[in-house]
């Protein structure tokens, strides 16, 4: 189910976008903005690290309060300890909150906020997101506002786009074509060394007569979850400027595939970025069974495979204290796992690997849990 269904906000936004696009300034400015138009309202700013969250609330935040005419009105001239690099408290009772969540959301439980906006959403771990969600609870508004820039297509920000509108900025020459400004459209194609062109006539076409064309069908998605693509290129600041664009174009041609799709177009890349990528599995997933554990037992009695291993991936973790609350398991202290547990199979003498079944082992089992269910499915 996607993920803005599952929690019930009735308010999502995604921005997919290449570097320096002014995505954070965007989110500063909406920020002090709905701070200052209405009382006793909280947004919460999450970022993967500290010196991104630091950088984010002094460079950019604090220059809108400090530098405004209206700071007085906005602030107050002196504010005892309501000002500082993770808080900062408005007059009207509105307060922005910044935190961090790399490794774990631990920072952000019980923090209550009213807006939820997350930068560099793609190094966000997505196990992360239903406990930064949940800080929205109690909200009447429960806002999120996701921002960040596609690396390779197994991250978080893929996953969220794929369950969003994908609206794709279109821009129609005088020739009659309309240019889809996405890598599976005709981006690519418009990048010259003359500007941006249409793909059909060659032409050099304006970005500012475009539009977001929502790429799914369903409405459902384009009126609670809409997403859009911004890549450079498509900016004036980028476009309108002979250096800069002489730039893109040297990404182009003389970087690799992976730095030109994610800084400059804002698409993912699977192209040198690790051993198997999403990519690679994508053309490998051939099997016509669910990932269940009785039913890939099912398939392996019936002789499927030649050879069967299992490889796991000891992540750590866990330890703590497990106890139940309201009929769930949960942990107190300790660290999250990341271990799992992965079944291959080759069958009639190939050398191409099947996956049969796969796990991630769960927080509350602790070092000797994983390894009890590690021989588990070893005997099986």
């Amino acid at each position: 189910e996607p993920m803005y269904r599952r929690f019930g906000i009735p308010h999502w936004q995604l921005w997919k976008t290449g570097r320096q696009v002014s995505k954070s300034t965007n989110l500063a400015a909406q920020g002090v903005l709905y701070s200052a138009i209405q009382p006793y309202f909280n947004t919460i700013y999450v970022t993967p690290l500290f010196e991104q969250i630091r950088r984010f609330s002094s460079n950019y935040v604090r220059p809108f309060i400090n530098d405004s005419p209206m700071r007085a009105a906005l602030i107050g001239e002196k504010v005892e300890g309501a000002q500082n690099v993770l808080q900062r408290t408005f007059r009207n009772g509105s307060i922005m909150f910044f935190t961090f969540c790399f490794m774990d959301a631990e920072r952000a439980r019980g923090i209550p906020g009213d807006r939820l906006c997350i930068d560099e959403i793609q190094d966000i771990n997505w196990d992360h997101l239903p406990v930064l969600e949940h800080c929205l609870a109690a909200s009447p508004w429960r806002i999120v506002t996701l921002t960040g820039t596609s690396k390779t297509k197994d991250n978080t920000i893929e996953r969220l786009w794929m369950q969003s509108s994908m609206a794709e900025w279109v821009i129609k020459c005088e020739c009659g074509y309309s240019n889809v400004c996405g890598i599976g459209a005709d981006l690519d194609m418009m990048i010259q060394k003359k500007g941006l062109v249409c793909r059909k006539c060659s032409r050099l076409v304006d970005s500012r007569s475009g539009r977001f064309i929502h790429q799914t069908k369903d409405t459902d998605r384009i009126r609670d979850y809409p997403a859009y693509h911004v890549p450079q290129v498509l900016l004036p600041l980028h476009y309108d400027n002979p250096d800069n664009w002489a730039k893109i174009i040297r990404t182009k041609n003389g970087s690799s595939q992976a730095r030109y799709f994610n800084e400059c177009l804002g698409e993912a890349c699977d192209v040198a970025t690790r051993l198997v990528s999403l990519t690679d599995l994508e053309a490998a997933a051939r099997l016509p069974f669910n990932n269940d554990e009785d039913e890939a037992l099912r398939h392996v009695k019936s002789h499927r495979y030649d050879h069967i291993i299992m490889g796991v991936d000891w992540g750590g973790g866990a330890g703590g204290t497990v106890r139940r609350v309201r009929g769930v398991l949960t942990i107190e202290g300790g660290s999250p796992s990341f271990t799992v547990a992965t079944i291959i199979g080759f069958r009639n003498a190939s050398l191409n690997p099947e996956v049969i079944y796969t796990e991630r082992f769960p927080v509350a089992w602790g070092f000797d849990g994983d390894v009890r269910r590690v021989m588990q499915l070893f005997s099986r």
